[in-house]
């Protein structure tokens, strides 16, 4: 009989399920990924904000892509939004791994991580022939990365964003205020008390630009929002006015006129001019992108071949990203090659970019209403279980099994179920739950569903895989797989990660305590992350021999669970309604006294 199994190492998860990752590996890569339906619409309107729910389509990944490359295109442009952890950047690596470099087809893949905006850069100039490189890099080249440390590079930055705020040319409605501040601003940045106090820290929104700039980024500093200013950002009062110089206070005195008016505006105005900053300190204009990318598609048109351009964070691109967009945008002639081009971008910058560029996209993808739903509705029990599986099949095969697998795979081919190797399969399966071979063990269809619910409050409108990975199966799989073999899963302590007890009432706890008070947390946590009815149950009684689960005494069977049959999921659990005899008995449980008549039906338990 199957008890206390554990059929994966708990130590090397991290290794397979990892979403802070520097590079997911093409072998895992593929033995995780599950097609989805894709909600896509075309370009409507003038603005996002247009698109109505008739223009979106479902589409599988192939024909999307199919349609993305269709030959009869002038050009292709595939905005690929969502939220974080939507599955924005895991899309655009499916298509880096179904788009192949020809001699048609040239293939620049921008990563979300371990690269910096410098290096990106060159990637792109180093396409063009050696003696077309030599201009691009010698304007790269005189970027402060080599000769200058970071604290330099700090100064730099300040120094800059004050010149680009000088030089703006203001808005025709700008008022007496916004002229005010934009001409006091560069004086908050350039007073010396202000740079040393705030601004050149370790810490600030300056150190995380300029390490955007120039270092290597790595898994803990790769947001898909862009870096700007927020109203804590800026030093107001106190000492920091004491200290100040003449005309930084008059910055300061400025805003403290009406900071609920004025803090803001000078937020809207550093904002604005932070590209111009970035670009200046990169030491590449947004004019020379342009020529940059207008050079290379001459090139390429000269040598026959298109160019496709996949930017896994669009964030990345900061500083040069609007420019670059305007230079994507721009169809192809008899002198510049067919572009195809698609990026990961939060919804929030996409619906910000200019008409033009909107105008000119051809794919729009809501991943946030994509992964994980059936039939592009919403996430369902079998749609969880679907995408789930593969994640516990990549954890028991290991890194070296998925490596192993991948060297001999031929494209398209599923991973082997690990499953197929094991001898307590078919007992594992039938209690379990399986999905295309690939065991949900040690989750049911129910019990994944219900602790999915309570690790994502978007369920079951949408999922968020990134949640999915690291707050749940990372959490079970890692640091609660050891509990398995002793015989003390699913613990209390899992329970209360995954929210605590929400639908057991007061009166049942109280019943499961009277019963055995060892036992009661593990009778709890069990009934709440497996049943989930708010009953008390014997449940499933192979179920509970797998994780030695004592039997409750006296409780009815539960009723056989429903097989992974696309049933109506139910909602995420919610607490019960509180009675007055449970409100009692919670009482009592903080130490309280205990009403005389609810005592004596405790008794009769």
């Amino acid at each position: 009989m199957m008890r206390n199994f554990l059929c994966w190492d708990p130590g090397a998860v991290r290794q397979v399920i990892n979403p802070f990752a520097e590079h997911m590996s093409d072998s895992l890569f593929r033995a995780v990924h599950s097609d989805w339906d894709l909600k896509v619409s075309p370009q409507v309107g003038k603005s996002f904000q247009e698109i109505g729910q008739a223009s979106w389509a479902e589409m599988t990944p192939p024909a999307f892509l199919a349609d993305f490359l269709r030959e009869d295109r002038p050009h292709s442009l595939a905005a690929i939004l969502g939220e974080t952890g939507s599955g924005k950047s895991h899309l655009v690596h499916w298509m880096r791994l179904n788009i192949k470099p020809s001699r048609e087809r040239v293939v620049l893949v921008v990563p979300k991580s371990g690269t910096s905006l410098r290096n990106i850069v060159k990637m792109i100039i180093t396409e063009l022939p050696a003696e077309q490189q030599a201009s691009f890099l010698e304007t790269l080249q005189s970027a402060g990365d080599g000769t200058q440390s970071r604290a330099d590079q700090k100064q730099q930055l300040l120094n800059d964003l004050a010149q680009a705020i000088r030089e703006e040319v203001l808005p025709t409605n700008a008022d007496e205020i916004e002229e005010g501040l934009a001409s006091s601003l560069p004086d908050l940045f350039q007073d010396p008390h202000m740079r040393k106090a705030h601004f050149l820290g370790d810490n600030t929104v300056i150190a995380e630009i300029v390490d955007h700039i120039f270092a290597p980024s790595n898994a803990k500093d790769r947001p898909d929002q862009r870096r700007v200013f927020v109203e804590g950002d800026l030093p107001l009062g106190g000492m920091d006015f004491a200290q100040a110089s003449r005309l930084a206070k008059d910055a300061i005195d400025l805003i403290e006129v009406d900071p609920a008016i004025h803090l803001p505006l000078a937020i809207r105005i550093i904002n604005r001019n932070l590209d111009r900053a970035v670009a200046r300190t990169l030491s590449f204009s947004g004019d020379r992108v342009e020529e940059l990318m207008t050079r290379l598609r001459t090139y390429l048109k000269s040598q026959g071949q298109e160019l496709v351009l996949l930017v896994e964070e669009f964030a990345r691109l900061q500083g040069i990203d609007r420019a670059l967009l305007q230079a994507i945008t721009s169809q192809g002639d008899e002198r510049q090659c067919k572009m195809r081009t698609a990026i990961a971008v939060t919804t929030g910058f996409f619906q910000s970019v200019a008409e033009t560029a909107y105008m000119r996209t051809t794919h729009i993808v809501d991943m946030d209403r994509s992964a994980g739903r059936a039939e592009g509705r919403s996430v369902t029990k079998a749609s969880l279980s679907q995408f789930t599986a593969r994640y516990l099949n990549a954890v028991r095969l290991g890194r070296d099994g998925i490596t192993q697998w991948n060297d001999v795979a031929a494209p398209g081919e599923s991973p082997r179920s690990k499953c197929n190797e094991c001898i307590h399969q078919s007992e594992c399966h039938a209690i379990f739950g399986e999905v295309d071979g690939y065991g949900l063990y040690p989750f049911t269809p129910q019990a994944l569903w219900i602790a999915a619910s309570r690790v994502d409050a978007s369920m079951p409108e949408r999922l968020n895989p990134r949640v999915l990975q690291n707050d749940l199966l990372v959490e079970v799989l890692d640091n609660f797989g050891p509990e398995i073999a002793t015989g003390t899963f699913p613990p209390f302590k899992l329970l209360e990660k995954l929210g605590g007890i929400t639908m057991l009432p007061a009166v049942a706890q109280a019943e499961l305590r009277n019963h055995n008070p060892q036992n009661y947390q593990r009778w709890a946590a069990f009934l709440e992350l497996y049943d989930g009815t708010g009953a008390i149950a014997n449940l499933d009684e192979r179920l509970r021999a797998a994780f030695d689960v004592p039997e409750i005494p006296g409780a009815d069977q539960a009723k056989p669970g429903s097989t992974i049959a696309d049933a109506p999921a139910p909602e995420a659990p919610q607490r019960n309604a509180t009675s007055k005899e449970d409100q009692f008995i919670e009482e009592w449980i903080r130490g309280q006294g205990l009403d005389q008549s609810v005592a004596n039906n405790l008794r009769l338990l």
